[in-house]
C-alpha cells in the first residue's frame, strides 16, 4: 500500500472516557487530531494545505503483526 492509497477515518466516541483514550493513542502515535465538534476558523485553502501536509508526512506504515509489534517496542 501506498501513502497515497491512505485516506482519513472518522471515530465518534460515545463517551468522555472513549475520547480521551482515544486522543492519547493518537498523540502517543504523533497523529493529527482534527474536531469537527469546534466551529472550523480555517479557510478551505488552509484546511487543504493542512492535507497535503498531513500526506507528505506520513509515517509508519505496520503490515504485519511483528511490525505492530516492533513499533509499540520502540516508543
Amino acid at each position: 500500500m501506498s501513502t497515497t492509497d491512505l485516506k482519513p477515518i472518522l471515530i465518534k466516541p460515545k463517551t468522555a472516557q472513549q475520547k480521551l483514550l482515544i486522543e492519547t493513542f493518537l498523540k502517543a502515535l504523533k497523529l493529527e487530531i482534527f474536531s469537527f465538534d469546534e466551529p472550523s476558523k480555517m479557510s478551505k485553502a488552509e484546511f487543504e494545505e493542512k492535507l497535503k501536509k498531513a500526506k507528505s508526512d506520513s509515517g509508519t506504515i505496520l503490515k504485519s503483526q511483528k511490525d505492530i509489534n516492533s513499533f509499540f517496542d520502540s516508543l
